[in-house]
């Protein structure tokens, strides 16, 4: 016999949204935005019976709009990603999905209500998401974040009854709003999970853009001491391609000697979380021997845990040629 447990959600629902979690988490570390929202929307519309489900994100143009990310319904038989943007105003004009989003509220109505709602009554709204081509009952639930700040809303429409089918006397009960909200926090996890993603892909992206435009040479290496991050100015240098030179450590460029003193360095700024500036002895990729200008910092996470070392050299041989000549003249001066 299968029992409920005291949180009031079967058994059987709770497996079924532990192996959509880890569906939606499996896109989430893809990056793939699109196929987290459609599994999203999908299992949504499965868990809780309904014919269809939206999720809506909030847009930061002025003023905000609220945008289509997914839908599923049966209809369909498939998640259909839109290009369709609302109004977010609480008024007639932005109908109930914008009051939702602008109010925040949670809202569960039934055939009755959204006959006399005052943002859907008078528009004349054609359902042809829904196969029943009218909608019975809504279910909304605003994504709000820690914050405070709404990021979007979850909207479901049509409960089915047990013939598979919505009707007027069938709608959500407080067990799928309590259901609804368990996946409302995790489409909120899973948008602030994309946006940090995007965030850092795009600081990456204009981190990568910026230090490929400059004519030093650039490198990155983790605690180990491997490199994770040459500029082609760096590869060029050591006469070889990128790929080649990551995964390496600097025993695999240099001669032994200046390899123990670029890891002792190394070693010195993780240690000390401090930076080093200093002009040192550098060997090219043909053995030429020659003078640089060296800053090596520490690498931090989001936690500000060092994890590796970041350096930009450039040569500076032939100011140290000129010092070295104006020292020598100097001393022929002198005696």
């Amino acid at each position: 016999m299968t029992t409920t447990p005291d949180h009031g959600i079967p058994p059987e629902k709770l497996r079924a949204l532990l192996e959509a979690s880890d569906e939606m988490m499996r896109s989430v570390i893809r990056c793939d935005r699109k196929a987290t929202f459609d599994t999203l929307t999908h299992c949504t519309c499965a868990l809780l019976n309904a014919e269809s489900c939206v999720i809506f994100s909030i847009t930061n143009h002025t003023p905000p709009r609220l945008v289509m990310e997914a839908s599923y319904s049966d209809l369909f038989r498939s998640a259909l990603v839109g290009t369709k943007e609302l109004l977010m105003q609480s008024t007639e004009r932005g109908g109930l999905t914008g009051h939702i989003a602008v109010t925040g509220k949670v809202i569960r109505i039934s055939t009755l209500e959204l006959k006399t709602n005052r943002y859907i009554a008078g528009q004349g709204r054609r359902h042809r998401h829904l196969r029943s081509r009218e909608c019975f009952s809504l279910l909304a639930v605003p994504l709000i974040d820690i914050r405070g700040h709404i990021l979007g809303l979850l909207k479901l429409e049509n409960k089915k009854g047990a013939d598979g089918r919505p009707g007027e006397h069938v709608t959500f009960d407080a067990l799928d709003e309590q259901f609804a909200r368990i996946l409302a926090n995790k489409a909120i996890v899973i948008i602030e999970s994309l946006k940090t993603e995007e965030e850092y892909r795009r600081s990456a992206s204009f981190f990568s853009s910026m230090v490929e435009r400059l004519k030093q040479f650039v490198f990155c290496k983790d605690l180990e001491g491997h490199f994770t991050y040459v500029n082609e100015r760096f590869a060029e240098l050591r006469k070889m391609d990128r790929s080649e030179i990551l995964g390496r450590t600097d025993y695999d460029l240099y001669p032994t000697r200046l390899a123990d003193k670029y890891t002792e360095d190394d070693k010195s700024v993780i240690k000390t979380a401090r930076m080093i500036d200093q002009e040192e002895m550098h060997v090219s990729a043909d053995g030429e021997e020659c003078y640089v200008r060296v800053i090596k910092t520490p690498i931090r996470d989001a936690a500000e845990r060092i994890i590796g070392v970041q350096g930009i050299f450039w040569d500076i041989t032939k100011r140290r040629q000129l010092q070295d000549a104006l020292s020598h003249e100097i001393g022929r001066a002198h005696v």
